[in-house]
């Protein structure tokens, strides 16, 4: 596994390869800006000796790049090295949201291209195989 943490607006992005897959998050722990918030289950979810138990939840909308262009730049400039200098034969990543599928399609095109991946896609997942094999 080999990741890069990288800091935006007070939020910590993570962005690692890893099992050949790629994959961007933030780090909610590390970040200096609050990034997720409890929302406690409007029900019980179950019963203890102890009286009902709530279900937890971790909401993360409050993540809100000022400068998403610096998250961008960052997790591009990493998966290019990641590619060209390990020259991986299979890598996949998927989109985290609907709305972003048409970015990550353009960075899924324009890698395949330059690198020499034929690129599969399949609703939010984004397969790369290499063209030809180094021997």
């Amino acid at each position: 596994m080999v990741k890069k943490e990288f800091e935006v607006d007070d939020i910590l992005y993570v962005v690692k390869f890893d099992e050949n897959t790629f994959s961007l998050y933030v780090d909610g722990l590390k970040s200096k800006k609050q990034t997720s918030k409890i929302v406690y289950d409007e029900f019980d979810s179950f019963d203890s000796d102890d009286g009902p138990v709530k279900q937890v939840f971790y909401r993360s909308n409050l993540v809100k790049a000022k400068n998403p262009m610096k998250v961008y730049v960052n997790a591009v400039k990493f998966v290019e090295s990641i590619v060209g200098k390990r020259k991986p034969y299979y890598f996949t990543y998927t989109a985290n949201e609907k709305k972003k599928v048409h970015l990550y399609n353009s960075v899924a095109e324009k890698i395949a291209n330059k690198y020499g991946y034929n690129l599969v896609i399949e609703g939010k997942k984004f397969k790369f195989f290499r063209k030809t094999i180094e021997i």
